[in-house]
C-alpha cells in the first residue's frame, strides 16, 4: 500500500519488552490528539518480500481517523512474526478502553481496504482498494512469486 507512515516496532518501541505495555503505548500514540470518534481499522498479520531480498517481512497495517473524514493515519507495525501477532492483538484489547471509538478488526487485506473505503471516503483510500485490487489479481493470475 503506497504512501503510508511506517512504524517498526523493533527500532521505536522495543519489541523485547512487555507486550501489553507495548499495545498500551501504541494505543495511546495512535488516540492522541483525538477530538472526535474514532475509527480504527486493524489489518491481518501479513508479510511482504522487500526488492532485493528474500527474507519475508511480517507485519500488520493500523488505519485511523475520524469516521467519514477522507484525511487518515496508516500505520504498519513490523517485527517477527510471534511477535507481531501477539502485538496486534494486545492493541485490540488496549484499543479497546480508548472510547467513543469504533474497531473493525478486518480478517484479509481487500477487507480492510473495502473498509478504509467505507470509513474514510476519499482519493486515497480508493486508489488503496485499487492496488490492493490489482495486487491480488497480480497474485491470482501467477504474475507474482509469494514463495
Amino acid at each position: 500500500m503506497p504512501k503510508h507512515r511506517t512504524t517498526t516496532t523493533a527500532e521505536t518501541f522495543h519489541l523485547a519488552g512487555d507486550t501489553a505495555t507495548l499495545a498500551c503505548n501504541l494505543a495511546k500514540q495512535l488516540m492522541r490528539n483525538r477530538r472526535d470518534p474514532m475509527a480504527v481499522l486493524l489489518g491481518p498479520v501479513i508479510w511482504s518480500i522487500p526488492e532485493g531480498s528474500d527474507q519475508k517481512r511480517w507485519y500488520f497495517i493500523v488505519a485511523y481517523g475520524r469516521s467519514g473524514n477522507p484525511k487518515f493515519q496508516l500505520e504498519q507495525i513490523f517485527g517477527p512474526l510471534d511477535a507481531v501477532q501477539q502485538l496486534r492483538t494486545a492493541l485490540l484489547l488496549a484499543l479497546v478502553e480508548h472510547r467513543p471509538i469504533t474497531i473493525h478488526e478486518c480478517g484479509s487485506e481487500l477487507l480492510l481496504a473495502q473498509w478504509m473505503t467505507a470509513q474514510f471516503p476519499g482519493k486515497r483510500s480508493t486508489t488503496l482498494l485499487e492496488n490492493v485490487r490489482r495486487e491480488q489479481a497480480a497474485w491470482l493470475a501467477g504474475e507474482r512469486d509469494h514463495a
